[in-house]
């Protein structure tokens, strides 16, 4: 077609031909140059970004086993607690009977004490 610009380049000089082709070159080893930093760059920092996980998974699974040992120190306090209180609550069944008897006596001494102001 004539009148159309061509993508192909058409070179009739050798010596432009060369200069393009070394030009295309050190464009190709600059891009590969460049890729490589590139790929070495994110090879570091993929590194890095899986040491982190790491780290913070070890740290996670400590903070779950300390947890988990806190929270079965205080169970077993609980239920000590709870035995303690049994026994507690056990030892004032006599303080219960007292406390009636007392109110017994304080009852009595009532009925008493009306009966000698009414004797006056």
């Amino acid at each position: 077609m004539e009148g159309d610009p061509s993508p192909v380049l058409s070179v009739t000089d050798p010596v432009s031909a060369l200069s393009v082709l070394q030009e295309i070159e050190k464009d190709a080893h600059r891009l590969a140059t460049s890729v490589d930093e590139l790929i070495d760059d994110m090879t570091g920092t993929l590194q890095s970004m899986s040491s982190l996980t790491v780290e913070s998974l070890k740290g996670y699974r400590e903070a779950v086993y300390l947890s988990c040992g806190q929270v079965d120190a205080s169970i077993k306090a609980l239920y000590r607690l709870m035995a303690k209180c049994e026994e507690v609550n056990k030892n004032m069944g006599p303080i219960h009977q007292m406390a009636a008897e007392i109110k017994e006596t304080k009852r009595l001494l009532d009925l008493f004490e009306a009966e000698v102001n009414q004797g006056l």
